[in-house]
């Protein structure tokens, strides 16, 4: 009875998402737009995203911060499913995406901001997870960080996230071997194939407890901001 129950409000979720999509595309006239990865089927947008929270095993009436939050599906799905407490990020502002954020009622919760080498990001608290999905860091030409800007990133992250807290991270392309490397010393669970790393706090903290009294703001030059 119980498992009867789950079901239908999984699909009564699910029909609602559907509501919610349908609704957002209808608000979207530009033809090039409507053939953006985030606004195609929400059959497949359902199987992806919900996908994605099973690959992070979130767990119900947490915290969670999408860096990269894009339309903010994800942030949609953790609070619908699991209750969780959402904020995210995300460096455009794009109208179809702030429709998407008024259907789904996520005004307020995403700020604008771009993720840059060597600087904090503004997470505004702490969380139980920190998540990002899709993602590619690079310098203005194309340039993909290196080990010390995912250290300084790494450390970043993790002082904001609660005791027992969980990194995220879904890489859109292969990454550089020695990159790899260090998430991979890092992480508890990965899946080669799709480039996600699972990383708990706990596991950051002792790879950087050595460099604690070195400085979390490095000194760079203008040119080397870093956006993805």
């Amino acid at each position: 009875m119980k498992g009867m129950v789950n079901y239908f409000c999984v699909l009564r979720r699910k029909l609602h998402f559907f509501m919610l999509v349908y609704r957002a595309r209808r608000k979207v006239t530009d033809p090039i737009l409507l053939k953006d990865k985030y606004l195609r089927p929400a059959h497949d947008l359902f199987h992806w995203y919900f996908s994605e929270l099973q690959r992070m095993e979130l767990r119900r009436d947490t915290s969670l911060f999408d860096l990269g939050a894009g339309p903010g599906f994800l942030m949609w799905f953790a609070r619908e499913f699991f209750q969780c407490a959402v904020r995210g990020n995300d460096s455009k502002e794009r109208d179809d995406y702030i429709q998407l954020h008024e259907q789904l009622d996520l005004e307020g919760l995403i700020h604008k901001e771009r993720i840059r080498a060597f600087k904090q990001i503004s997470f505004n608290g702490r969380y139980d997870f920190i998540c990002a999905t899709q993602i590619c860091f690079t310098r203005p030409k194309g340039i993909e960080w290196g080990v010390e800007e995912h250290r300084f990133f790494l450390k970043d992250v993790a002082m904001h996230l609660n005791l027992h807290g969980e990194l995220f991270l879904r890489f859109n392309h292969p990454l550089p071997m020695e990159v790899r490397e260090l998430l991979e010393s890092l992480c508890f669970w990965k899946q080669d194939i799709s480039f996600h790393f699972r990383i708990k706090k706990e596991a950051i903290e002792k790879l950087l407890g050595a460099c604690e009294q070195e400085p979390l703001c490095s000194p760079i030059r203008s040119h080397e901001n870093t956006t993805f």
